[in-house]
């Protein structure tokens, strides 16, 4: 009896599971994915085409006048019912208006993907030479769990795109080209011979030449592997044109008292990850007012040629520029030959796991840690506190230091607490732009490098991986690369001419101070 009750239990427990299991496949059945393809001026056009890609809506379909705020209500409709796990709004290019896209909301659940796939356009969004106005070529406003993605702005245009009082939104994998720009390096040369730059155009970086801006009342915006190329500025995070009422409201009828006025929200939890820049004007990144904003990864080449312009007025121009901002991150970039990488200004952050190569001069402030980045090439340098950081300078060129610990200091007389005064030794050359080779792989280091285990622990939390991608573990490297050193490809500085060119320093750099 025992063993026939054993054998029932035994079916009973299989067919539960099985149960289970279809249940399970059911509940996967059920969630979908909405693709949305529209097309003609026909009232039917508006329509459901799943898995069947049929025309894509102009994007001028989704202003909110006219037939886009039908389409809005429709949208949010579908994605409020729950019912579908992603949902895929695919826009066709060619547009000469500048376009408002506006009152999308997404969910968690079911977020909002608005993008250009393989095969439904050949041209960029903005294909004409300019927009028919000055303002942002797109607006994005008042959205919420959306993505901008695919889209090419490729031609001469005023402005890019704003962001505007939204949350969650992520803009991925689009490109600006030619956002403001005005190419300064290159004189005109005048009859008598003479060589003259363009005068520098004085109009404000906010009111043109951002390719993207994102202004106030912002929550959580993610900027993804991006690219801008001739670009007066990049990315613009600014938050300091908040504006509150002078006098409160009047309370509703048959209320007492008055209502407080609501200051807008001001822009935080703002993420730039993998973004590229090349020919930029003024910055590739500005941080204005702008808190908790993490820039990660990606690469900038030649930011700053407005100092080749007439009438430059000399303000600071970086790669990443931040103006009154609060808890902000520049880690994992490689920057080279620009005007400078970083400047922090009465602002608040942490600048590590970088790689500077072949820079200008850069100043960071108090209350920033500057910790675990590799200089090379480098011009001159003032930092309020660095550790563990690699400063192999230009010859002659000075690194100031006001607090500093185990840095590493090559052809520089500066050292400070547990610092090292040699050649940092890397794998690879030391030129940085080796021909065939990534110089971004030219400062790993060797497994001769004094470097190794020489760092100290900057903060409980330096994150989980270095600039190379290696894991950060108890013993710290100085400099970006934390790995456990590479077999060196380049014949590495024999330490006869290493000492040699730190004398000649030592010297230089002592008639310099003398003379200034």
């Amino acid at each position: 009896m025992k063993k026939v009750l054993s054998i029932l239990l035994a079916v009973l427990m299989v067919a539960s599971m099985f149960s289970v299991m279809a249940f399970a496949e059911g509940e996967a059945e059920e969630v979908k994915v909405m693709k949305k393809y529209a097309g003609g001026t026909s009232a039917n056009s508006y329509s459901y085409r799943e898995g069947r890609p049929n025309k894509a809506w102009k994007v001028e379909y989704l202003n909110p006048d006219g037939r886009g705020k039908a389409i809005i209500e429709g949208i949010n409709k579908d994605v409020a019912s729950g019912e579908y796990a992603a949902y895929y709004i695919y826009i066709q290019g060619g547009s000469t208006t500048a376009i408002t896209i506006s009152d999308i909301i997404g969910t968690e659940k079911t977020p909002v993907y608005i993008e250009i796939t393989e095969g439904l356009m050949t041209a960029p969004l903005f294909a004409s030479d300019s927009l028919d106005t000055k303002a942002p070529a797109i607006t994005l406003e008042d959205c919420e769990y959306v993505t901008l993605k695919g889209i090419a702005a490729k031609s001469s245009i005023y402005n890019g795109i704003e962001v505007r009082n939204c949350k969650n939104v992520t803009l991925e994998n689009i490109e600006f080209k030619n956002v403001g720009y005005t190419d300064y390096s290159f004189p005109s040369t005048a009859e008598d011979g003479t060589e003259t730059y363009p005068d520098m155009d004085t109009t404000n970086l906010l009111a043109k030449g951002s390719a993207l801006l994102i202004g106030e009342g912002n929550t959580d915006i993610a900027v993804i592997g991006c690219k801008f190329e001739n670009c007066r500025a990049g990315i613009v995070v600014d938050s300091t044109k908040l504006e509150v009422e002078e006098e409160p409201a009047p309370a509703a009828e048959g209320e007492e008292g008055t209502e407080e006025p609501t200051a807008p929200v001001a822009t935080s939890g703002v993420s730039i990850t993998g973004c590229s820049f090349t020919n930029i004007n003024e910055a590739a990144v500005i941080l204005n007012g702008a808190d908790d904003v993490t820039v990660s990864g990606g690469k900038a080449t030649n930011v700053g040629t407005l100092t080749e312009a007439q009438n430059y007025d000399g303000k600071a121009v970086a790669v990443v520029k931040v103006v009154n901002s609060k808890d902000a991150v520049v880690e994992k970039m490689f920057s080279s030959y620009n005007v400078s990488f970083v400047n922090f200004e009465n602002s608040t952050g942490k600048v590590r796991f970088n790689v500077s190569d072949s820079d200008g001069a850069g100043k960071i402030g108090e209350g920033v840690l500057v910790y675990n980045n590799t200089f090379v090439n480098a011009s001159a340098l003032e930092i309020a506190t660095a550790k563990n950081n690699i400063f192999a300078m230009i010859i002659g060129e000075k690194v100031k230091v006001a607090d500093g610990e185990a840095n590493c200091y090559y052809w520089t007389s500066k050292g400070d607490k547990n610092s090292i005064k040699k050649n940092p030794k890397f794998a690879n050359a030391f030129d940085g732009m080796t021909e065939g080779q990534d110089p971004i792989d030219n400062y790993r280091l060797s497994t001769e490098s004094a470097c190794l285990g020489a760092g100290v622990k900057v903060e409980d939390d330096m994150g989980t991986t270095d600039f190379y991608g290696n894991e950060i573990g108890s013993s710290i490297n100085i400099g970006a690369d934390q790995g456990a050193g590479a077999e060196a490809t380049t014949e590495i500085v024999s330490d006869f001419v290493d000492f040699f060119n730190y004398i000649f320093a030592v010297i230089k750099n002592f008639f310099d101070n003398l003379f200034a």
